[in-house]
């Protein structure tokens, strides 16, 4: 029998016969620009860039102009079910506002299209799950997010700590994200930014769903929290731009999450501690103390005076790990498929080469999308997986609007709930469709 992943193949008598994937961008912001020239740019071999989507026709004349060149035979809509339609597309990439994220994925479904969805999955859990029981319809179709995030080495090798239990289970987790710093000037770029009914919400819904993705497939599920999400806080918005968050899981295990959009400079720094030993890590940095006693035992046994089991440091050589040439295949052409080994293990490692090489991050998750429609690979964040980090973001703002612990997964009472409390400061919100911001803001450039 097949693995799951196979079935989303593009076969040779489908439409990329000559070994592309036709791909459409619907939303054409700061994040379809992005993809745009990702795509354009060549650094995703076997995606051809056919269609654009934005309801802002007046972009349309512009972009022509500038792209008539590498993309004579590009179409633009501002009707998305016309680009849907039209045939142009074997797959879209969403990156509309976030509310729209379902809407949009069921619709892009329905069209028989693959969908790359970017972060969030939406703005409130039971959107997401509609939209992910449509998608388990049509297992045929590919169904992924852009948690890019997850094709960092740094994080893929704690993961691969973790998983394999060496330093025994988790005790406490902290997690201080404040490298999110945002001027007003941001805010006022676009007229749905940090506002209820344009965006959603704030930093949970904006910023954080790559930490919110990673801290719960790094660390699993907590099973409950309570949480203080301060609106307005730092800027003139409506939404939150400073939380706290604590955690507990079933093991009896404790965290901390806190996230701001208001300091800087700032720090991205996680910490988790096990019963043998403890993890350091920023995106770009991975420090180890593994202890030679589990505490589990060291506690108890019998000692004189004050006693403490001995700490070895490692620095993990991530770069090492992940260039050694024995480690991978040979080749890492997306337009050869078959040079790939059909192992789940060296597809994995040779993405993880690709990631590296040139420091990839979105460009990581198009490769890894091309690569599972070619030959199989597997996705590294399926669909499906938009949910957890949206259950965590969801509770977090349930419990900070009702002052009380919320249980987690989302029961369905929390979850309706939730969207109520949503819909009705979407009502009351301040944010006008009709009103343009004050222009394209980069929110991909280092602010440092």
């Amino acid at each position: 029998m097949k693995r799951s992943s196979e079935r989303n193949k593009i076969s040779p008598t489908d439409s990329a016969a000559e070994r592309t994937i036709r791909i459409g961008i619907a939303g054409f912001g700061n994040m379809g620009r992005n993809h745009l020239g990702n795509i354009v740019g060549g650094k995703v071999p076997g995606l051809e860039l056919t269609a654009i989507f934005d309801r802002n026709a007046d972009k349309f004349p512009a972009l022509r102009e500038e792209f008539a060149a590498s993309c004579p035979n590009l179409r633009f809509f501002d009707d998305y079910a016309a680009l849907l339609k039209s045939g142009l597309c074997d797959a879209v990439i969403i990156a509309v506002p976030h509310m729209q994220h379902p809407e949009y994925a069921i619709a892009a479904l329905e069209a028989g299209l693959h969908v790359l969805l970017e972060k969030p999955a939406g703005v409130d859990t039971m959107s997401v799950q509609e939209m992910i029981a449509e998608a388990e319809k049509r297992p045929e179709q590919a169904f992924a997010m852009v948690f890019n995030q997850r094709g960092n080495p740094v994080y893929r090798q704690l993961k691969s700590i973790i998983d394999s239990g060496e330093l025994g289970a988790i005790r406490r987790v902290n997690w201080l994200i404040t490298d999110w710093y945002r001027t007003q000037s941001y805010y006022d770029s676009s007229s749905w930014r940090g506002t209820w009914g344009g965006e959603g919400g704030g930093v949970l819904i904006n910023q954080c769903p790559h930490n919110l993705d990673l801290w719960q497939w790094l660390c699993g599920m907590p099973t409950k929290l309570r949480a203080w999400t301060h609106e307005a806080l730092w800027h003139d918005i409506e939404v939150e731009d400073d939380v706290t968050a604590y955690v507990e899981y079933e093991n009896g295990a404790t965290g901390v999450f806190v996230t701001t959009t208001g300091e800087w400079p700032g720090t991205n720094r996680l910490e988790i501690s096990f019963s043998q030993g403890r993890v350091e890590c920023t995106p770009e940095r991975l420090t180890v103390y593994r202890l030679d006693k589990s505490l589990d035992d060291f506690t108890f046994a019998p000692h004189t005076g004050l006693a403490y089991p001995a700490v070895e440091r490692i620095e993990v050589d991530v770069d090492a790990f992940l260039n050694d040439d024995d480690a991978f295949p040979e080749s890492d052409s997306l337009s050869e498929p078959d040079a790939l080994p059909d192992t789940d293990e060296a597809l994995n490692l040779q993405h993880m080469r690709n990631f590296r090489a040139d420091n990839l991050g979105h460009i990581g998750i198009l490769r890894n999308f091309a690569a599972h429609l070619f030959h199989g690979e597997p996705l590294i964040a399926p669909g499906s997986d938009g949910l957890p980090a949206l259950q965590l973001s969801n509770a977090m703002h349930l419990s900070s609007w009702t002052g009380r612990e919320v249980s987690l997964p989302l029961s369905v009472a929390d979850a309706t709930e939730f969207k109520s409390l949503l819909k009705g400061r979407m009502k009351t919100s301040k944010y006008d469709p009709t009103r343009r911001g004050t222009g394209t803001f980069d929110v991909m450039k280092p602010t440092i």
